[in-house]
């Protein structure tokens, strides 16, 4: 219960409970915007949502794609050094 001129998010309620006991709850009322929002303005917040692509970087040792200021992969190394020993797998 609110005085008048008072803004208040909740309202109380009284349930009858399964036994018949009265019990008082709480419901949270939402927010609710005053006026719709224009096309133009929907679409100006909107602009920023796009993903974009990865940047692709190529391993200076063996070529291959990673991604940049990260080990890569293939070769196991970082900045021109060899960070993690691979071991040579054999297919036969």
């Amino acid at each position: 219960m609110s005085v008048a001129g008072e803004r208040c998010s909740y309202s109380s309620l009284q349930v009858k409970s399964t036994k018949g006991i009265l019990v008082s709850q709480t419901e949270e009322k939402m927010a609710l915007p005053k006026r719709r929002h224009s096309h133009a303005r929907t679409h100006k917040r909107r602009a920023n949502d796009g993903l974009t692509a990865p940047c692709v970087a190529k391993c200076s040792e063996c070529g291959e794609p990673k991604l940049p200021h990260r080990l890569c992969a293939g070769c196991g190394t970082y900045n021109g050094r060899t960070v993690v020993k691979f071991e040579e797998e054999e297919l036969d």
